[in-house]
């Protein structure tokens, strides 16, 4: 319809003419293409996540959800290459190796949209495989457990072990195990009295000097 007869229109039916126009205009702005608005990476997984060699999931947030034509533009180049797999849950993009990855190996990850990059990050594969590194970590317990034995034991036979060393301008105090004897180290000149503020120290902490051996070392002249 030629805008002539729109206003001849207007004259006669100017409520109609109205309407008429408002439709015209929005038909003509829905037959005009939006614009594809640009994703943009906001995110990735491998600075808080283990990446193993075996179990390699790279996870890559983008700032919206992309529709079925703008996932099939997204590009993804990895160095060195591997081959991947695409998983999409709203605007998350899951990156699955194919094959195992090489451990303790720095990889770099470009995403591509329209053959432009909007993203990169790189990452290091752990050196063990995630059933290596389980077993580790149960005997990192297994460890963690007898060396918490040992301690507890280790305090209930000695409870003042707690004090060790004992350390002053005049003398140093320490056990050693191997003699099962308290060593005294003189640090000042010797006199009778630094020794026996010394087993006096060792008497403060539930030590019967009686009954204990200790042995001093004196500073050489």
């Amino acid at each position: 319809m030629k805008i002539s007869n729109l206003i001849q229109i207007a004259k006669k039916y100017p409520k109609k003419t109205i309407i008429l126009i408002i439709g015209t205009l929005i038909i003509i702005l829905a037959l005009i293409p939006t614009p594809s608005v640009k994703p943009k990476v906001i995110s990735n997984n491998t600075d808080k996540d283990l990446i193993f060699p075996d179990q390699s999931k790279l996870n890559i947030e983008f700032s919206q959800k992309l529709s079925d034509k703008q996932k099939q533009k997204i590009t993804i180049k990895t160095s060195p290459e591997f081959e991947t797999e695409f998983k999409w849950d709203n605007n998350n993009l899951q990156i699955i190796p194919k094959n195992n990855l090489q451990p303790n190996t720095n990889y770099s990850v470009s995403i591509l949209y329209k053959n432009q990059q909007i993203g990169s990050f790189n990452f290091k594969t752990n050196p063990y495989s995630s059933e290596e590194f389980k077993q580790q970590l149960i005997q990192q317990t297994q460890d963690d457990i007898l060396y918490n034995n040992a301690v507890k034991n280790l305090f209930k036979e000695h409870p003042w072990y707690s004090h060790m060393p004992i350390i002053t301008e005049n003398y140093h105090i320490s056990y050693d195990f191997n003699k099962k004897s308290f060593r005294i180290d003189l640090i000042t000149k010797t006199t009778e009295e630094i020794k026996q503020q010394a087993l006096k120290s060792l008497e403060n902490i539930g030590i019967d000097i009686k009954t204990q051996d200790y042995y001093f070392l004196e500073q050489a002249e």
